[in-house]
């Protein structure tokens, strides 16, 4: 059967992709990229392409947190203390902290280790995926434990990925650290944990790559860096070991294929895996890396992932070509480029955010006493104390 999706899906990217090319004649078009072609430089500003907000947290006894960011929403903000696992919600649009939440144990509704979560504004719920459990823990945004979502048996225990479908679903993925062999997408009911659709990118085999995990463990990784990417009302769906990065909207029963990379990443040696990073309305951003030699992680690349050589590449829809790019923040003077690869985690968003990124407080202090802050960024540095909560950079698309 695998055998049979791949050629299938083989003869529909011929009929796509007709003559080939970087070029294409509309917005919407599929596109090959050439991982081996070296293409011409492009530099880009963020604010050029996308609004940029910035939220300065709230620092308070109890509110003090190094943690991860793991879901924005058009309200709220939450973030996972990695240690302490406990959660923090703040307000989205003032920073201001208005719950925190301590469930860590193994009683009914608690988790020893909370992967992913997602905040639904809509519903007031928070959404937590315990590591290694059958289900999914669902709160009120104040902490109140409300149900579980108990999936299907042969759910991977790695199912980390989260995201809003709609009011009534989530959008899941599993990690493919173990079976099943495909890159695997699931819609599942957020009343009862049920599968509702189940969508799979199909690939000859897994490429690994090594990873230093935040807690120190070394992993050959097998999943994509960023399996989903929501896009306004659709969610773009991929994974490295394949050939092609997919669209899917929610009213059509398949993904359509939306970028191929060439040469097939199973024919290479060493292997150049192709990913996309973040889209917007005129670009696409993506990741050619290179998996050359065993990377090592350094103290500014905890991940080893990031120690491959690689280069950033985007697809301009207005000049329907692909260029190498440089990003830089116009916030800041010292061109500090914006690196897709080493933004915040990407899951739990949704609608206009494209990602985000953490500031700390002591670096922009550090950054402003150096003059290197412009407008809103230097309004709020000129606020803080370096002890303070970090400020999250949000990033919107265009209105």
């Amino acid at each position: 059967m695998k055998k049979e999706n791949s050629i299938l899906a083989t003869i529909l990217l011929l009929l796509l992709t007709g003559c080939g090319g970087d070029k294409h004649s509309n917005d919407d078009a599929f596109i090959t990229v050439d991982v081996t072609k070296n293409y011409p430089k492009k530099e880009l500003i963020l604010q050029d392409i996308a609004d940029v907000e910035y939220i300065p947290l709230e620092t308070t006894d109890e509110f003090i947190n190094r943690g991860l960011v793991r879901s924005v929403t058009d309200n709220h903000l939450a973030i996972r203390l990695a240690r302490q696992e406990e959660i923090m919600i703040y307000d989205r649009l003032t920073g201001k902290a208005l719950h925190k939440i301590s469930k860590r144990g193994q009683g009914a509704g608690e988790y020893i280790f909370a992967t992913k979560m997602v905040v639904d504004d809509e519903r007031q719920e928070l959404y937590v995926r315990p590591f290694r459990q059958q289900k999914i823990l669902v709160y009120d945004l104040a902490g109140n434990y409300k149900r579980d979502l108990v999936l299907p048996k042969n759910t991977p225990l790695y199912l980390n990925y989260m995201f809003n479908y709609d009011r009534d679903h989530l959008f899941c993925s599993n990690a493919i650290y173990e079976e099943p062999e495909d890159q695997v997408f699931w819609i599942i009911s957020k009343q009862d944990g049920s599968f509702v659709r189940e969508i799979v990118i199909p690939f000859e085999k897994k490429i690994a790559y090594p990873l230093i995990t935040p807690e120190g463990y070394l992993l050959e990784c097998m999943h994509s860096a960023h399996p989903i990417i929501p896009f306004r009302d659709q969610f773009i769906i991929e994974h490295h070991s394949a050939d092609t990065i997919y669209r899917y909207l929610p009213k059509q029963d398949h993904p359509v294929p939306m970028i191929a990379r060439t040469p097939s990443i199973q024919s290479m040696n060493p292997h150049v895996i192709l990913f996309l990073e973040a889209i917007t309305e005129g670009y696409y951003f993506m990741n050619a890396t290179k998996l050359e030699a065993p990377p090592f992680p350094t103290p500014d690349k905890l991940f080893a992932f990031e120690s491959f050589p690689s280069k950033k590449l985007v697809y301009c829809k207005k000049d329907k070509a692909i260029y190498e790019y440089t990003m830089y923040n116009a916030d800041i003077d010292n061109q500090t480029e914006v690196i897709l690869t080493q933004v915040d985690d990407k899951g739990g968003y949704g609608g206009d955010i494209m990602f985000w990124y953490r500031f700390e407080a002591y670096k922009l202090v550090e950054l402003y006493k150096k003059g290197e802050l412009k407008g809103r960024l230097k309004e709020i540095a000129a606020e803080l104390d370096e002890e303070d909560n970090p400020v999250i950079m949000v990033v919107k698309h265009k209105k």
